[in-house]
């Protein structure tokens, strides 16, 4: 399998102030040399070469002051890619504004001086120059996904890798050299989008935007239900923010235990963010409310596509800490990678899906009713507890037998 990621390590170096955060105290946490996620304390200065999360709205400026970058992490899933947390690493400036390697996640970079301002920026392999005009800004968003229908490789070989994606879009003009090429990008209506994905080959070139999409356009207005979703959001992260510097310890187990729907998909993100699978693996398992151990199931993916490697701290955690025998963890992650087209079609998948309702393992029984839902959106409504016991599935099971009988496949999967 065809990829392009490197994993970014975070490294103790000397201390060399590279940017100064514009945003409240919390919202920007720093992984230390030991491994451990720590709220940067009152008044820091950025060094390099440290890993960075940003909390959605989170921002910073280089040293000069010159270029903005900001976190447009989304958390409640507004715009079409996953793009949870916020991780960057800076570097020294060398010559530019800015140096940035955007780990995953959403930045907005903006251009805040008065000439043209250089941001080289990395991500997945690839090296970038972007250089904005003045008042410009772009977002850019990278994502790793395992393709449908990946088997877990205990020792994978060379190019055994997830499918990294890239989205960048303009307001304002810009020029972008990706070391290969160089193309100039301009506002909507113009070519303002540039797509890139690991399994391509060739360069990226711009494509015609007629207008910014809702999340990137600041003056859109999410009607209800989403705009209250949004201030519900909003007001969960500003807690978390002042309990993570109050009580760094417990604000992760509080959210998780919470009765907010929000607070708990923070806490699920966190735990993600934070490398925590303990945490994660425990919020997805105790979800009470199918949307939360939906969103759970998107953090765990999420955390499983950020590069090569994932996949087996993932394995050795089901084996150690969780008790799976090999064969049982390998299966699961089929089921969280997902189906082909081909094997969508095949009435054995249904067999063994239906079947899995019946598996001593909550995770799945979950898996396979969720994928049972997808997969035969014309069958009648059958709801599951995602926390139920292995009881509770047996009527599930039975009515997913008569809507999908054995050795058939349902109708438009």
């Amino acid at each position: 399998m065809k990829g392009l990621f490197a994993v970014v390590v975070s490294l103790a170096v000397a201390c060399t102030a590279v940017a100064q955060p514009v945003t409240p105290r919390g919202a920007i946490v720093a992984k230390t040399a030991a491994g451990k996620f720590e709220p940067l304390p009152e008044k820091p200065t950025l060094e390099a070469e440290r890993l960075l999360i940003l909390q959605p709205d989170a921002s910073l400026t280089d040293a000069g002051g010159l270029v903005r970058l900001t976190s447009r992490a989304d958390y409640l899933g507004l715009s079409p890619l996953p793009v949870l947390e916020t991780a960057v690493v800076l570097h020294k400036a060398d010559g530019v504004a800015l140096g940035v390697t955007l780990d995953r996640g959403r930045v907005e970079l903006q251009n805040s001086g008065a000439t043209p301002a250089v941001v080289k920026l990395s991500f997945a392999r690839q090296k970038w120059t972007i250089t904005l005009a003045q008042a410009s800004k772009v977002a850019v968003e990278v994502v790793g996904r395992w393709p449908a229908g990946t088997e877990f490789r205990p020792k994978p070989a060379a190019g055994y890798e997830p499918t990294m994606s890239a989205v960048l879009q303009l307001a304002g003009s810009s020029t972008v050299s990706t070391g290969a090429t160089t193309f100039g990008l301009g506002a909507p209506p113009g070519p303002a989008l540039v797509t890139w994905t690991s399994l391509e080959a060739r360069d990226p070139v711009p494509t015609r935007l007629d207008k910014l999409p809702d999340w990137a356009d600041p003056t859109h207005r999410y009607p209800e239900p989403f705009s209250g979703r949004i201030a519900s959001m909003s007001a969960a992260v500003t807690k978390y923010r002042s309990l993570r510097n109050e009580q760094p310890e417990k604000a992760t187990d509080a959210f998780l235990n919470s009765a907010s729907s929000d607070e708990r998909r923070i806490g699920l993100l966190a735990a993600g963010a934070e490398d925590d699978l303990l945490r994660l693996a425990d919020g997805i398992t105790e979800a009470k409310e199918a949307e939360v151990w939906d969103f759970g199931i998107t953090v765990l993916r999420h955390w499983l596509g950020r590069g090569p490697g994932q996949e087996q701290k993932f394995h050795r955690f089901l084996l150690d800490e969780r008790k799976y025998s090999p064969a049982d963890a390998a299966k699961l992650f089929r089921l969280l990678n997902g189906f082909t087209p081909r094997e969508q079609a095949r009435p054995e998948l249904y067999d063994v899906l239906i079947e899995y309702l019946r598996h001593d393992r909550a995770a799945f029984r979950n898996l396979a009713a969720w994928h049972l839902v997808r997969l035969a959106p014309d069958a009648p409504s059958i709801p599951f507890k995602t926390n139920g016991s292995k009881s509770d599935f047996e009527p599930v099971y039975t009515m997913w037998r008569a809507a999908v009988p054995a050795g058939t496949v349902p109708a438009n999967p």
